[in-house]
C-alpha cells in the first residue's frame, strides 16, 4: 500500500532528448492495448460499436466521438494527425502525459488536457484526459480502461436533455464539465481523510506524518491542476465572443473551477493547520515526559550526594556507630524528598 501511494505521487514529466514532434507514449500503462469506441449521434438516433481506426465522417451531419484508450499505438496517432491535420508537437502533447491542464483554440481545431479523478481503494488517483475537437468529430484520449463518462453516454443513448439536439462543441464542453466534477469528488475525498485524521488526532491517536503529507500532496497536485486549468479557459472563453451559445457554458465552467479552487485550497490551509497541531501535540509530549524525568532528577539528585558522602570507605565517619544512623539516614532521605515536592508544587514545576 505505500508503494502505491508514492507511486501515485510520482510527478509525470517527459522523457529528456527527444525529437521534437515525436509520438511516443511516456506513461506507466504500455501495456494496456488500444481499443477505440465510435458513438455517433444526432436528433435521428446514434450509433455506438467498437472500431479499429478513426476516419473521417464521409458526411458531416451529427456528432461523431472516437474515446481511444491506451496511448501506445503510433500508427493510430500519425494516421490521425494525416487524416484531421494535427500538428505533430499537439498530438505528442497528448501521448506525453503530465500534469499540466489546458485548453486553447488551434486554426481549425480545439485541444484540452485535464486530469481525470478517480477513487480507488481508498486512494486517489490522477489520468491524463486529451480532447481533440476537429468539426463535428471529438476525440478523447485515456490511459487505461474505465472513466466517469457512463453518465453522458446514457445522455445520448437515452436521448435526456439537450445533448443530442446540440453540436459536437457542446459535448466537448459537457465531458470537460464532467472531469471538472471530478475535482469536487477529490475534493469531498480529500474532506473525509482530513475529518479521520483530525479526530485521531484530537482523540491522541497516532497518526503518521507521512499520512498527513500524503493528503497535502494530493490537494497542492488538485490546485496546480485546475489553476492552470482555468488559466488557458479564462482565454478560451474571452475568444467565444463570436458564439454567443457556448460562451455562459464555458463561464459556467470557469465558476466550477474557481469553487474548487476555493474549496482545494481552504483544505490546505487546513490540512497545513494539522500538520502544525500535531507537531506542536508531539513537542507537548515530549515536554511532558522531560518534566517527568527533571522532577525524577530534581528528587534524587540530593539523596545520591547523601548516599555517595555515607558510602564511602572511610575507618572513622561521624554516625556509623550510631545504633539508629541508618533509620536516621532514611529519615533524612524522606524529609528532603518530602521538602523538594513541596518547593516543586510552590513553584508549579
Amino acid at each position: 500500500m505505500k508503494n502505491e501511494i508514492w507511486k501515485s505521487l510520482i510527478p509525470k514529466t517527459k522523457n529528456l532528448n527527444q525529437i521534437p514532434g515525436s509520438i511516443t507514449y511516456q506513461g506507466e500503462h504500455k501495456d494496456v492495448p488500444v481499443s477505440i469506441e465510435y458513438i455517433s449521434y444526432g436528433e435521428w438516433g446514434y450509433e455506438r460499436k467498437i472500431v479499429n481506426t478513426i476516419e473521417k465522417p464521409e458526411e458531416d451531419i451529427g456528432v461523431h466521438w472516437y474515446n481511444v484508450t491506451g496511448l501506445n499505438n503510433v500508427n493510430l496517432f500519425k494516421k490521425i494527425g494525416e487524416v484531421f491535420n494535427i500538428h505533430p508537437m499537439d498530438l505528442e502533447d497528448v501521448v506525453h502525459v503530465s500534469d499540466l491542464s489546458k485548453v486553447e483554440s488551434k486554426d481549425h481545431y480545439v485541444m484540452a488536457f485535464l486530469n481525470m479523478l478517480s477513487i480507488s481503494e481508498d486512494l486517489l488517483f490522477h489520468e491524463h484526459v486529451s480532447l481533440i475537437l476537429v468539426g463535428s468529430v471529438l476525440i478523447t484520449f485515456q490511459e487505461v480502461p474505465g472513466d466517469n463518462f457512463d453518465q453522458i453516454r446514457n445522455r445520448i443513448i437515452q436521448n435526456q436533455g439537450r445533448i443530442r439536439h446540440l453540436a459536437s462543441d457542446y459535448l466537448f464542453y459537457v465531458i470537460l464539465d464532467t472531469l471538472i466534477d471530478g475535482y469536487f469528488s477529490g475534493a469531498h475525498h480529500v474532506a473525509l481523510k482530513f475529518n479521520q485524521l483530525e479526530k485521531d488526532i484530537l482523540d491522541k491517536k497516532q497518526v503518521s506524518q507521512e499520512q498527513i503529507y500524503y493528503l497535502k500532496k494530493e490537494v497542492s497536485s488538485m490546485i496546480q491542476s485546475a489553476m492552470s486549468f482555468k488559466d488557458y479557459c479564462y482565454l478560451y472563453v474571452s475568444s467565444l465572443d463570436h458564439e454567443e451559445f457556448l460562451k455562459p457554458y464555458f463561464t459556467d465552467l470557469l465558476d466550477h473551477i474557481s469553487q474548487i479552487l476555493i474549496t482545494l485550497m481552504s483544505h490546505r490551509d487546513m490540512i497545513h493547520g494539522l500538520y502544525e497541531f500535531q507537531m506542536a501535540e508531539s513537542s507537548h509530549k515530549m515536554n511532558e515526559v522531560m518534566t517527568t524525568l527533571t522532577l525524577f532528577s530534581a528528587i534524587f539528585i540530593p539523596l545520591s550526594f547523601l548516599a555517595g558522602v555515607f558510602g564511602m570507605n572511610f575507618d572513622h565517619m561521624p554516625g556509623l556507630s550510631m545504633t539508629y544512623g541508618f533509620y536516621l539516614f532514611l529519615l533524612a532521605c524522606g524529609v528532603i524528598t518530602l521538602g523538594m515536592l513541596m518547593f516543586l508544587n510552590k513553584r508549579r514545576i
